[in-house]
């Protein structure tokens, strides 16, 4: 297992995964963003895995955006804030992947303005088990301007 996995991993279970009080969830188009002066993001799966569940946790809001196959994009949602990086959970056929930042240090919130999320994974040769939490493969980002 690489360094940065077996340090993402050790963040999660030492510092949580705990879940954001919000939840909106209400999908919105590229002209509802582009008429309004806050923050759109949504997600595309660069990746060649379909994904079943695909779910971002801002710091203040969790945003499920559902099922994504590869080369999908899903609708924008209103964010509150975001970073240019977020703790991200998704599932393809009941294998679990993880995007887990380390801190936030050095960074800023994203400016108000329309994003993507773009998404890639990598599998992992063998499962991380620790208890009933299985890991099957790390997710990474870029934060596109769109």
């Amino acid at each position: 297992m690489n360094r940065e996995i077996a340090i993402l991993l050790t963040c999660c279970f030492l510092g949580g995964c705990g879940k954001p009080d919000s939840l909106s969830n209400e999908d919105l188009t590229n002209n509802d963003c582009l008429s309004a002066d806050f923050l759109c993001i949504r997600v595309e799966n660069t990746s060649d895995i379909d994904f079943d569940s695909f779910e971002v946790h801002f710091p203040d809001q969790v945003e499920k955006f559902g099922g994504l196959g590869t080369g999908q994009i899903s609708a924008y949602r209103k964010i509150d804030r975001a970073y240019r990086y977020a703790y991200t959970e998704a599932f393809s056929g009941g294998r679990r992947f993880v995007l887990q930042p380390i801190d936030f240090v050095g960074e800023r919130f994203v400016r108000p303005g329309i994003y993507t999320y773009q998404y890639s994974a990598t599998v992992l040769e063998e499962p991380w088990v620790k208890g009933d939490w299985v890991l099957h493969g790390s997710l990474h980002v870029k934060l596109k301007v769109d």
